[in-house]
C-alpha cells in the first residue's frame, strides 16, 4: 500500500478542521480516496437517523406529539433500506434508535411552536470566499432570534 499524496485544500468543512489539525495524514487518506465508495455500517446507520429527523422536521411532525408514534417505524424502514443496500444487517442500529429518540426529544422542544416555513433544513453556508463551508442540519428562525441545530450531537 502506498501513502497518498495530499492535495492542496481549497475548501474545508468545520467537521474536517480537527482532522487536519491533529492528523494531516488522515486528511490525505480521505482526499486520496481511501475507502471511498464503501460506506461503512456506522455511516449508514447515521444516514438513516439523519433522514428520519430531516423528514420529521420538514413534514411538520416534530412540532406535534405524533412524532413519538412514527419515529420507530420510520427508523425501522430507513434501516431496512440501508441494510438492503449494504447487503447485511447493520450493527449498532438498536443503540442508534435509542439515541435518535433522545435527539428527537431535544429537536422537538427546540422547534415547538415554530411554523414549518420558519425551519430550514440542510442549508449550505460558506465563509472566507467559499474556503470554509458546511451544511447546517436545521435552522429555526423566530422573530427574536435564530437557532442552529446539529442532529449528530443533538445540540
Amino acid at each position: 500500500m502506498s501513502l497518498p499524496v495530499a492535495a492542496p485544500l481549497s475548501r474545508l468543512a468545520p467537521s474536517s478542521y480537527e482532522v487536519v489539525r491533529t492528523c494531516p495524514l488522515r486528511m490525505a487518506f480521505r482526499q486520496g480516496g481511501a475507502g471511498q465508495g464503501a460506506q461503512g455500517a456506522a455511516a449508514r446507520v447515521g444516514e438513516a437517523c439523519h433522514y428520519v429527523l430531516e423528514k420529521l422536521v420538514a413534514e411538520g411532525e416534530l412540532q406535534t406529539d405524533s412524532w413519538r408514534d412514527t419515529l420507530e417505524p420510520r427508523f425501522a424502514a430507513a434501516i431496512a433500506e440501508q441494510e438492503t443496500a449494504f447487503g447485511r444487517p447493520l450493527r449498532g442500529s438498536r443503540l442508534a434508535g435509542a439515541r435518535l429518540r433522545k435527539v428527537a426529544e431535544r429537536m422537538s422542544a427546540l422547534v415547538h411552536g415554530i411554523p414549518v416555513d420558519a425551519l430550514l433544513t440542510e442549508q449550505e453556508l460558506q465563509a472566507a470566499d467559499g474556503r470554509l463551508w458546511g451544511t447546517i442540519d436545521l435552522i429555526a428562525r423566530t422573530e427574536g432570534s435564530h437557532f442552529i441545530a446539529d442532529y449528530k450531537t443533538g445540540s
